[in-house]
């Protein structure tokens, strides 16, 4: 099988964290939301999901198309620019701030 650079650098063990659980009520515009994820007390990636290629909506009502989704699964859309391929060190618990 071939493999890739981006499934080693995202699939490994503890990989995929994720932080505080932010009900999508508390939000003021889900396409205006800043994340961060901090590693060693160092910021090493942040975003906005107005960057994305695609929409909240739109990569929800293409995902809907191939499986049912329920409330509680989680979509992973991929990295922010300037991401790079990731060591072995734990990440913190959370990833997502203002």
């Amino acid at each position: 099988m071939k493999e890739s650079l981006g499934n080693c650098a995202k699939g490994f063990d503890s990989s995929a964290a994720i932080g505080d659980w932010v009900p999508v009520e508390k939000l003021n515009d889900i396409q205006k939301v800043n994340f961060h994820l901090n590693i060693d007390g160092k910021t090493v990636q942040q975003g906005n999901t107005a960057d994305m290629l695609f929409s909240v909506d739109q990569i929800i009502a293409y995902v809907s198309r191939f499986c049912t989704l329920k409330i509680g699964d989680l979509l992973f859309t991929g990295t922010p620019v300037g991401s790079r391929p990731r060591t072995n060190r734990e990440p913190p618990g959370g990833i997502f701030g203002k």
